[in-house]
C-alpha cells in the first residue's frame, strides 16, 4: 500500500499509516476482525449542501417557470386597455401588478440558475474530496481506515475476509 501496511499475524491484525494525520498505529485481535471492505467518500457537507441546494435552485425555476406559464397571468399580459377615464385607475393597478409579477418571474429565474451554478461548483468540491479508504472491521470500536489508491484494497480484503 502507498499509505500505510497491513500485516497478519498468527493472533493479531497490524495496521500502519506513517503519512496519514492521528494515530499511526492501530492493532486488533484476530477473532475480532469481522470484515473488511474498499469504499469512497467525500466531505458529507459538501454533498448534503449539493442535494439541498439542487432541490432549491429546481423549485426557484419551476416556480419561475409556472408563473410565467399561468394562465391567469397570461390574460392580464395580453388585456386590452380602453381609454376610458372610468378604468384608468383599474388599469393602472392591473399593469402595476402585471409589471410586478413579471420582475418576479425574472427574480425566480436568476435565483434558480445562480443556486444551480453554486450546486454546480459545491459537486466539483465534493468530488476532490472524495477518496478510497480500506475500512476493516473490528467488534466493539471504530473501523480502522486506511486510505489506498486507485488500485490498491483489494488483496488486503480478499485476505481479511479469509480470516474473517
Amino acid at each position: 500500500m502507498s499509505t500505510g501496511q497491513v500485516a497478519l499475524t498468527s493472533h493479531r491484525l497490524l495496521v500502519f499509516t506513517p503519512e496519514v494525520d492521528g494515530k499511526r498505529f492501530s492493532h486488533a485481535d484476530r477473532p475480532n476482525v469481522l470484515g473488511a471492505s474498499v469504499t469512497v467518500e467525500g466531505d458529507t457537507r459538501y454533498r448534503d449542501l449539493m442535494v439541498r441546494g439542487s432541490v432549491y435552485g429546481i423549485l426557484l425555476l419551476g416556480g419561475g417557470y409556472l408563473l410565467d406559464n399561468y394562465p391567469a397571468f397570461k390574460s392580464l399580459t395580453s388585456m386590452d386597455v380602453t381609454s376610458n377615464q372610468a378604468t384608468a385607475g383599474t388599469v393602472g393597478m392591473v399593469s402595476g401588478i402585471v409589471s410586478m409579477l413579471g420582475l418576479l418571474t425574472s427574480v425566480l429565474f436568476l435565483a434558480g440558475l445562480v443556486t444551480l451554478i453554486a450546486t454546480a461548483t459545491l459537486l466539483a468540491l465534493y468530488m476532490r474530496t472524495r477518496r478510497r479508504e480500506l475500512v476493516i472491521d473490528v467488534a466493539e470500536r471504530e473501523p480502522i481506515r486506511i486510505p489506498v489508491a486507485a488500485t490498491e484494497g483489494e488483496q488486503v480484503v480478499e485476505m481479511i475476509e479469509r480470516i474473517a
